[in-house]
């Protein structure tokens, strides 16, 4: 299902020209197609966008400047007083109290200020001044618990005030407070007039395959970044089987007959079919070879997805390893054309992925050989319906595996001459579907980095599709940045695959 980020829930229309911003992250919305907002990942709420856009908030921006100035020019009052009455016999408690009020009303006058340029987004979502008048008012009030110091002197008798004892402790709170209004106040402001963090919609089960692209960790290993065209790319064929044991058979068969009951059960689907396996790539900056052998899903699901642990320590190279096939593909109005994978799919259900799948027996040309471009236009036109006269400029990205599964998949980019409206209308609206709606991320440097880092269901294959398409479109330096920033490393090298070429 594609959602339209204009859908009204109102009967008061939006006008259709003017800027729709986004309240987390200021992100313009106007035109957007899906149900998040292409930079930051927060849920669309068509109601609070209306309400923004014909300004049903407009008075509390406008009370917000008030109180702003009301507060900042009323403490202007004493702090005048307290200058003249001590003029010339401030001593260092003084001049802090003095300094903390004067924080104080020029936090005040920055809040009204920052409401002002605020027309048309409430609560404001400039993240940044927030806290920069967060910091104003808690040094305002730092600064008031020192300016207040002068009263509490702990060896001094307490007193008598109209018959009740005073203690100068009582003194120094009342000093303190004093000092500390228009701190607390423009805290009280602040914390109010700004958005902090909305809440995101985070499965409450996830498998341990796929938290690996929850976390920190980079999700993905990295084997091959480079371009190949078509006549780049040349297959081969294998009859080399995966090395296996009993054990790793038996662990297969009762992983498949175990999810098959489940699958059923849940009307999931899940169904065996012959696979492409990468037994070996070789490459060069000019070539790519990949050697390619027959295997089955159940091995796959036996293997890679179920049983990794097992295999890993057998020592034995016995996964399924059948290749994969995923593009990214942009609009000819520059949007990254991304799917959420629907519920009923058997792995990474409810995440955001690319459009492919994986390498099948039908896939082979005359020649009995794999045709891994003739995969990937297949799947595309399965689960988008774009054809091949649809798209252009298809080239094979990289090679990558799955972290948690490691699985091999080749990534793919390409254009379509459809803009992001046109293939919103083209897409399958099924509920049935594997990509059950369509996600599009603008393709600039800092929306593809603010979609990774704010989006939590992202599989591995396409936040490693979004960063190589980065790094081969805006350099290096964007990757590594990207990278360092997202998952606190770059992501490993996968080490079994050598090369043809230097290493």
């Amino acid at each position: 299902m594609v959602v339209d980020a204009t859908t009204q829930r109102s009967s008061q229309p939006l006008d259709d020209a003017q800027n729709i911003f986004c309240p987390e992250c200021n992100y313009n919305l106007h035109g957007t197609v899906g149900d998040r907002c292409p930079s930051c990942g927060w849920e669309i709420d068509t109601q609070e966008l209306i309400d923004v856009a014909t300004g049903r908030f407009h008075l509390h921006r406008v009370l917000t400047i008030l109180a702003s100035l009301t507060v900042g020019l009323l403490c202007l009052i004493p702090l005048g007083l307290m200058i003249s009455q001590n003029r010339g016999h401030l001593n260092l408690h003084d001049a802090v109290a003095v300094l903390a009020v004067l924080v104080g009303v020029l936090g005040h006058f920055g809040a009204a200020v920052a409401a002002a340029r605020s027309r048309n987004r409430w609560p404001m979502s400039n993240r940044f001044t927030g806290r920069v008048l967060v910091f104003v008012g808690t040094t305002a009030v730092l600064l008031s618990l020192f300016g207040a110091g002068r009263f509490l002197r702990p060896f001094d008798d307490p007193k008598l005030v109209r018959g009740v004892t005073v203690s100068n402790v009582v003194d120094f709170g009342l000093a303190a407070l004093l000092y500390g209004l228009p701190g607390w106040s423009l805290l009280a402001i602040t914390l109010t007039a700004f958005a902090w963090r909305r809440k995101r919609n985070v499965p409450e089960k996830v498998s341990p395959s796929q938290a690996e692209s929850l976390n920190y960790r980079s999700p993905f290993y990295l084997e091959i970044s480079q371009r190949y065209s078509r006549n780049q790319v040349t297959t081969g064929c294998s009859n080399e089987r995966r090395p296996t044991t009993p054990a790793i058979e038996a662990a297969i068969q009762k992983s498949w007959t175990t999810s098959l009951s489940e699958a059923k059960s849940t009307n999931r689907l899940l169904f065996d079919g012959g696979l492409g396996r990468l037994v070996k790539a070789t490459w060069t900056p000019q070539t790519l070879h990949l050697e390619l052998a027959p295997t089955t899903f159940r091995e796959f699901w036996g293997t890679n997805i179920c049983n990794a642990t097992l295999i890993i320590e057998s020592d034995l190279p016995a996964f399924a390893d059948p290749l994969g096939t995923s593009a990214i593909v942009t609009t000819a109005d520059g949007r990254i054309i991304l799917g959420r994978r629907g519920p009923r799919v058997a792995h990474y259900a409810g995440f955001v992925h690319c459009f492919g799948g994986l390498l099948e027996v039908s896939d082979k040309n005359a020649n009995g050989l794999y045709d891994v471009f003739a995969a990937i236009l297949r799947e595309l036109n399965e689960e988008t319906k774009l054809t091949a006269g649809a798209l252009s400029n298809l080239i094979a990205i990289g090679l990558v595996r799955d972290r948690s599964i490691l699985q091999p998949e080749l990534l793919f980019e390409a254009t379509t001459h459809l803009d992001h409206a046109g293939f919103s209308a083209l897409f399958p609206k099924t509920v049935d579907a594997e990509h059950t709606d369509v996600v599009f991320v603008h393709d600039e440097p800092e929306s593809i980095f603010h979609f990774l880092a704010s989006t939590p269901m992202v599989t591995p294959t396409a936040q490693a599709a979004l960063l190589l398409h980065g790094r081969q479109t805006w350099g290096e330096s964007w990757y590594d940045q990207s990278c360092y920033l997202l998952y606190d490393e770059m992501p490993p090298k996968w080490p079994p695959i050598r090369a043809s070429s230097s290493l």
